[in-house]
């Protein structure tokens, strides 16, 4: 990762502006957005000018209407039966109710998230209700294959250690006996599953802290929550 000075150097000529337009994207990694502030900082801005600012760009991107036949969210198409939605087009109400959640998310603090996650990681699993190990968002691996067809499965699944192992079980048994059995990809794709599910088996949880993936669907709970509470029931 770059240093901050290499991004200050970097912005250091960029108008406020598109600054503040580039602050307001989930893609900047923290050096950058901590180099974009202290820019603004310099000229003048407050650090509750710019945190305002920001997040009312960044909810209006959600907004944005493309004027095309792409979905306003994911980017595909959507000319068949697309769900329009004041002004904007999308593929499908998955999209259309992601984009609102993706809006309201931009108000959560990363210590409201942070602390939610926590909360989750340490309370009840919610596949077995058994409070003896962390609750995580574990993943499952399945190949399956019949002659030429071949196919692979990423499962997640919101749950305590015993639970993802059972999962895991489950799925190095179903890629085993059936994974087989297509070419060329059936071979390939069931030792990744089989050695994916004895990784995720096996590996210890050292980590105290919520993983990225329980942060993000923790952000994604809190915010369809939010809109429940605002009566913007989806």
């Amino acid at each position: 990762m770059y240093p901050k000075q290499f991004f200050i150097e970097q912005f250091s000529e960029v108008a406020s502006e598109e600054l503040l337009v580039k602050l307001s994207s989930e893609d900047l990694v923290d050096n950058a957005k901590e180099a974009i502030r202290d820019i603004l900082a310099a000229r003048g801005m407050s650090v509750t000018d710019i945190n305002r600012v920001s997040k009312e760009m960044h909810k209006a991107q959600y907004r944005m209407a493309r004027g095309t036949n792409e979905c306003d969210y994911c980017g595909n198409l959507a000319k068949s039966n697309p769900v329009l939605n004041e002004g904007q087009r999308f593929c499908s109400k998955k999209c259309w109710h992601q984009a609102r959640i993706a809006e309201v998310a931009v108000d959560l603090t990363e210590a409201t998230i942070l602390q939610a996650a926590r909360k989750i990681r340490s309370g009840v699993c919610p596949v077995c209700a058994s409070m003896a190990t962390p609750v995580e968002v574990r993943y499952s691996y399945i190949a399956t294959s019949i002659i030429i067809m071949s196919n692979q499965e990423t499962k997640t699944r919101l749950c305590c250690v015993p639970c993802g192992r059972k999962e895991n079980r489950g799925g190095f048994l179903v890629s085993f006996f059936i994974g087989w059995w297509g070419i060329p990809w059936g071979p390939i794709f069931t030792i990744a599953a089989l050695f994916g599910n004895l990784k995720a088996m096996f590996e210890m949880m050292s980590d105290e802290e919520p993983s990225d993936e329980l942060i993000k669907l923790t952000k994604n709970q809190l915010a369809v929550g939010a809109l429940e509470k605002s009566a913007q029931i989806l």
